[in-house]
């Protein structure tokens, strides 16, 4: 049974190697997800920017018109101050002129707080232009990084399942069974070395009885009474000459 529990332990060098691949592989996967996750988050941010900024640019241009509008009433009066004729037309025509002048400031102070607005909202979509440009090289760099080593990872898994198979083949159906079913159940590892009379696999002592049978060699599996794996005894160093 020594031999039939080495073969497994080869067995499961082998099955955490291919494992390894296929998590590795994987691993690759969810970062492209995630990275186009991000990516398709951006997008609408930005998405988000344009109403705003096409708003602001409207009112933009109505306060333009306004301006221009109120230049053009200040131009008038401006060339009407030198036709007034009596004290009447004279107050009439100054409040007229005060009026087109508040006017005036109102319009030019609007427009400079919707032109910084507009700049500002136009530098957040700048930067999320950015962030959209360096997160689809980012995805671009992940998809061709994963498509080169794909093909590496396939050949390798091929022949790890190819020297799998052979070993397998040296164990009985009914123990490669068993051996699977505490794989799954345990994270991969069913075959755990003894040290120091513990379980390698649950870190917890060991019958003496067990232990004892395990380095006589016994002709059975033996397992762990608390994590249930099958347990093997290493081979000792030999002893250091002086």
């Amino acid at each position: 049974m020594q031999n039939t529990v080495k073969v497994l332990e080869q067995i499961q060098r082998v099955d955490l190697e291919i494992t390894s691949v296929e998590e590795e592989e994987k691993g690759r996967f969810r970062r492209i997800e995630d990275a186009n996750e991000l990516l398709i988050r951006l997008e609408e941010d930005k998405v988000r920017l344009l109403p705003d900024i096409d708003a602001l640019k409207a009112q933009i241009r109505d306060v333009e018109a306004k301006l221009a509008e109120t230049k053009e009433r200040a131009a008038r009066n401006e060339k009407r101050s030198s036709e007034v004729k009596n004290d009447k037309e004279i107050k009439a025509l100054t409040k007229e002129t005060n009026e087109a002048r508040k006017a005036l400031k109102h319009n030019e102070d609007e427009l400079g707080a919707l032109n910084a607005r507009l700049n500002a909202e136009a530098d957040k979509l700048k930067a999320k232009e950015t962030e959209v440009a360096g997160k689809t090289a980012e995805v671009e760099d992940l998809k061709k990084e994963l498509l080169d080593k794909k093909a590496d990872w396939d050949a390798l898994v091929i022949d790890k399942k190819k020297l799998r198979d052979g070993l397998a083949a040296a164990v009985s159906p009914d123990i490669l069974k068993k051996y699977e079913t505490i794989r799954a159940k345990r994270g991969g590892r069913a075959v755990v070395p003894v040290r120091k009379e513990a379980c390698q696999g649950c870190f917890i002592h060991i019958p003496p009885q067990a232990y004892i049978e395990l380095k006589k060699g016994s002709a059975e599996l033996i397992m762990c009474p608390h994590c249930h794996r099958i347990l093997y005894v290493e081979s000792e160093a030999p002893p250091e000459t002086v």
